[in-house]
């Protein structure tokens, strides 16, 4: 059997713990409070990775104070990476679940060091809390690993995971005498490639931890750039792009499609005589009303000032006049009250069914449109459909 050179892999890994440790304290510094902590936490667990492995890359002496250091530092790591990933995503255990391993392992280590002399025991102890802690780590992105997962989770998922499957090999190495159906396990070096994986693979799982904090940090841009910042809808561009797959949905499909050309009547009175911070309570309060009114799969945006267009998706022309007739009535019903203000506001809609001579998005928003003007030509407050 050839054995692995446990000094060599702990001089390796040693130093690429390291490197990656610098890397994500420097790279911290562009992320947001909240990912900026949990990185810091995940860099020290990573220094505390290598202080574990002190005592096979200068051969010191297996002295109890060394044996000692090595395995509560190794636990610490690894309790570090369980803290900042669960951080991360929101899902904090208590304190207590962190620190008691640790002070478990430290009471253990001396006891089987000293009053009941036991290297497996010992092994046992380590590994049996370090499987509890994985364990407690990959639970929160185990289902990264079904079709659609994250790429980061997915890294980090599957490192821990080869690392429970190590653990658990020598864990069964240790006890194989009361085993002999483990001796397959005789012709690989189980103690040398459980040492690697648990020290490698905090290096590649801070990869995809990493790529988690990027990921995190794509989204909230991406729903920067499609969020009106007033309201928390989507914006012009994300609302024409989900119409644009809504109407490619229902022509390829055959299902019917309706939008909503929606105007707050006279709202530049608000902003004249009262100012833009009521104007801006008045429009809020006006989309929580419209978004209450519309049902769970519509989709609205806001195109212009106090312009909205709302997406209907396998709805006809007679039920989205019925649905702008509901979201009239929800604008008119009561006043708007911001402060000691109180606005009575109306609402303007034109309404346009996808018809077969719309070759596409912009022609029946144009419709909707007419629509519109008709609406408001006619008096304002009330819908209008498109012809």
């Amino acid at each position: 059997m050839m054995q692995l050179d446990v000094g060599s892999m702990a001089i390796s890994c040693s130093f690429l713990a390291t490197l990656v440790a610098s890397i994500l304290f420097a790279a911290r510094r562009s992320y947001e409070p909240d990912i900026h902590a949990s990185l810091t936490i995940w860099a020290t667990a990573l220094l505390f990775v290598v202080i574990s492995s002190a005592p096979f890359v200068w051969s010191l002496a297996a002295s109890l104070p060394v044996i000692v250091i090595g395995n509560s530092s190794l636990v610490a790591g690894y309790t570090g990476f369980a803290m900042a990933l669960r951080r991360f995503m929101a899902r904090p255990l208590p304190l207590a679940v962190y620190v008691l391993p640790l002070l478990a392992v430290v009471v253990g280590t001396i006891f089987f060091s000293t009053i009941v002399p036991s290297y497996s025991l010992r092994v046992a102890l380590v590994i049996v809390f370090l499987l509890a802690l994985q364990a407690t780590l990959v639970r929160p992105i185990f289902h990264s690993l079904r079709r659609g997962g994250e790429v980061g989770q997915r890294v980090v998922a599957l490192s821990f995971l080869a690392s429970i499957v190590a653990l658990v090999a020598r864990l069964a190495w240790e006890w194989r005498p009361a085993a002999p159906s483990l001796s397959w396990l005789a012709g690989i070096d189980v103690v040398g490639l459980h040492m690697l994986l648990i020290w490698m693979t905090p290096v590649v799982a801070s990869i995809g931890f990493l790529l988690m904090c990027n990921e995190r940090l794509m989204r909230a841009t991406r729903h920067l750039a499609e969020t009106d910042a007033l309201t928390g809808i989507y914006g012009r561009r994300a609302i024409l792009e989900q119409s644009e797959f809504a109407l490619a949905s229902a022509r390829g499909n055959g299902l019917p499609m309706s939008v909503l050309m929606i105007d707050a009547d006279h709202f530049k009175l608000v902003n004249d005589h009262h100012g833009h911070e009521a104007g801006d309570a008045v429009l809020v309060e006006l989309v929580r009303r419209l978004r209450n009114a519309l049902r769970s799969d519509d989709v609205i945006g806001r195109v212009g000032g106090e312009e909205f267009l709302a997406l209907l998706p396998g709805t006809d022309g007679r039920s989205a006049l019925e649905i702008a007739d509901r979201l009239l009535n929800a604008v008119r019903v009561t006043p708007i009250d911001h402060e000691v203000l109180s606005v009575s506001m109306t609402l303007s809609i034109g309404v346009a069914a996808f018809a077969g001579r719309d070759a596409n998005l912009d022609a029946l928003i144009r419709r909707a449109d007419a629509a519109l003007y008709a609406a408001k030509d006619a008096g304002r407050d009330r819908a209008v459909l498109a012809p």
